[in-house]
């Protein structure tokens, strides 16, 4: 690189810069880590986007690594303010990749009970979705859950069922587990598969991802 860029992070939903601590980025970078704001009622995925652009100063031409629904806010964001690459790791780079059910209204009145509930589901049915995942990994997990805003995942929830990207960014790159079961990997063509990855599978799977950064962030 003839000089320094910007590599901004975008978490999944409930988490936080805990997701990428075992990452390992090529010298020459400012890593940014994008904290998620609270959305208005009104807010659509891209008008959220937009705030985050304001919010954080977000300037084009640089890089953009999302996760899980970071990996979504990084399409939108994308079309508002170009990025010279985007990578996505366990997410979905248009809606055709998220399975039938997740773009159905029936979903989000199904999860209502589940997620005003969160705090009280046994560790067993929290753990669930991101297996395989170490105990102190899902500590973490588990915490960031019990104290996130139910309102804002509710948004989420209800956004990704109305989500009508149709296509992937020429300049996206996309990194997805075999065993993801939130994303599940039968509805994602992806271009890099990490054999035995998770949903999580930054925290685990770091070896196999890093080599794989170096190479797209050449």
């Amino acid at each position: 690189m003839s000089s320094a860029q910007n590599i901004y992070l975008l978490s999944g939903l409930t988490a936080n810069e805990y997701m990428f601590k075992n990452l390992i980025f090529p010298d020459g970078f400012t890593i940014k880590f994008l904290p998620w704001i609270q959305n208005d009622t009104n807010d659509t995925l891209e008008t959220y986007a937009q705030k985050l652009i304001d919010t954080y100063n977000i300037k084009e031409g640089q890089k953009i690594l999302g996760l899980s629904f970071g990996g979504i806010m990084a399409s939108e964001i994308q079309k508002l303010c170009p990025q010279e690459k985007i990578i996505i790791v366990s997410s979905v780079s248009h809606n055709k990749q998220m399975p039938p059910y997740y773009q159905s209204h029936l979903l989000f009145e199904l999860f209502k009970p589940f997620l005003k509930g969160k705090n009280t589901l046994p560790d067993s049915v929290l753990k669930w979705p991101f297996e395989p995942i170490d105990y102190q990994d899902f500590c973490e997990v588990k915490k960031n859950i019990e104290t996130s805003n139910v309102d804002h995942l509710l948004w989420v929830l209800e956004q990704l069922s109305l989500w009508e990207h149709a296509s992937k960014h020429s300049n996206l790159i996309q990194i997805h587990g075999s065993i993801d079961r939130i994303f599940p990997p039968n509805y994602v063509n992806c271009d890099y598969k990490i054999k035995g990855g998770g949903h999580l599978m930054l925290l685990n799977k770091a070896a196999q991802i890093n080599p794989i950064l170096a190479t797209v962030l050449a």
